[in-house]
């Protein structure tokens, strides 16, 4: 991966990105602060500007916020945010939940291709890679689920690799 800047303690930034921006990027944000306990800059955003219902400007949806309250999670900014050239090109890393986003991303800004990565992917594994949306009726089932392999593949990415040597050796 070329990096366009020197990488120092916090300055590595991360770009979270799903369809909507209305779940799991945020969520991956979430996360991530916190496993990372600040130590790096992240952020969030959606790729399509009206998805599952929910707009760009709009919040959340109030049923899949609910949910995450019950288990303690907490989005800060339940605002959904398009992403832009801009956002890629200030992030070292652009992680994706689903593969067709990774390509669609490449196709509209091809000169940032190094830097997009699909979580799980750069996570280390070897199946399973894609982190799907709550589709169908929203459930604690459907809602935890995704939960679960974003909070897994961050962990394993903070376990398993140092940002810093991934900034310095651009793997």
């Amino acid at each position: 991966m070329a990096l366009l800047r020197p990488i120092g303690y916090g300055d590595l930034r991360v770009l979270f990105v799903c369809a909507g921006n209305a779940f799991r990027s945020q969520l991956a944000k979430y996360v991530f602060d916190r496993a990372f306990e600040g130590a790096y800059v992240s952020s969030s955003a959606g790729l399509l500007p009206d998805y599952a219902g929910t707009h760009v400007h709009e919040a959340l949806d109030p049923r899949v916020l609910q949910i995450l309250t019950r288990h303690e999670v907490n989005l800060p900014n339940a605002i959904c945010h398009q992403v832009t050239r801009d956002d890629i090109a200030a992030a070292d890393i652009v992680l994706v939940m689903e593969s067709w986003m990774k390509l669609k991303l490449e196709n509209e800004y091809p000169s940032f291709t190094d830097r997009i990565l699909l979580l799980c992917s750069f996570a280390g594994y070897r199946n399973r890679l894609e982190i799907h949306d709550v589709s169908g009726p929203v459930t604690e089932r459907r809602v935890m689920a995704p939960c679960k392999q974003i909070r897994q593949a961050i962990l394993r990415i903070k376990r398993e690799k140092s940002l810093e040597m991934i900034a310095k050796c651009g793997c």
